[in-house]
C-alpha cells in the first residue's frame, strides 16, 4: 500500500496519529512536524507499507514525492517502521543514504523517527514528509 496526502491538515492528521503519538526508538514528536512546517510549507506526506527492505521503500517513497513537489524541499522528516520482533539491521540501511541523497542536498533540514510498532501490514514501512521553500 502506497498512500499519498497533499493536504496540509491530512499530513499533520497522519503525522500525530501515525507518529506524535506513538513510542519512538528514535521519537519525534509534534513540535518536529509544526518547527518545519513554521519555516516550509508541508507539499506531501508518504506512507509506503509494501513487502520490500527499507531501501525499496525509500526509493519509492521519493518517487512520490519527487512527483508532488513543484518548489525546492527545504525540509524532509523520515520515519522508519518495523514490526515487534522483526528488528532493523544494519545491512538493511545501507542503501537508505544513498536513494535518500538524490531528493536531499546540504541546505535540506532532516529529521528522523525509528518507530517499532505492531499497526503496519508488513514487517517494514516507511513515511516521508516533505516541505518546500516559501
Amino acid at each position: 500500500m502506497v498512500q499519498v496526502l497533499t493536504r496540509e491538515w491530512e499530513m499533520a492528521k497522519m503525522f500525530i496519529y501515525d507518529v506524535a503519538l506513538k513510542d519512538g526508538i528514535i521519537r519525534l514528536e509534534w513540535d518536529d512536524f509544526e518547527k518545519s512546517a513554521s519555516v516550509s510549507r508541508p507539499v506531501v506526506a508518504v506512507k509506503v507499507d509494501e513487502p520490500h527492505d527499507v531501501s525499496t521503500l525509500t526509493n519509492l517513497a521519493i518517487d512520490e514525492v519527487e512527483r508532488h513537489m513543484k518548489g525546492k524541499l527545504s525540509n524532509l522528516i523520515v520515519v522508519i517502521l518495523f514490526k515487534n520482533g522483526r528488528d532493523l539491521m544494519m545491512e538493511e540501511l545501507n542503501g537508505m543514504g544513498e536513494n535518500l541523497a538524490r531528493l536531499v542536498d546540504d541546505n535540506v533540514s532532516t529529521r528522523w523517527g525509528v518507530l517499532q510498532v505492531e499497526d503496519i501490514t508488513n514487517d517494514r514501512c516507511m513515511m516521508l514528509f516533505a516541505f518546500e521553500k516559501q
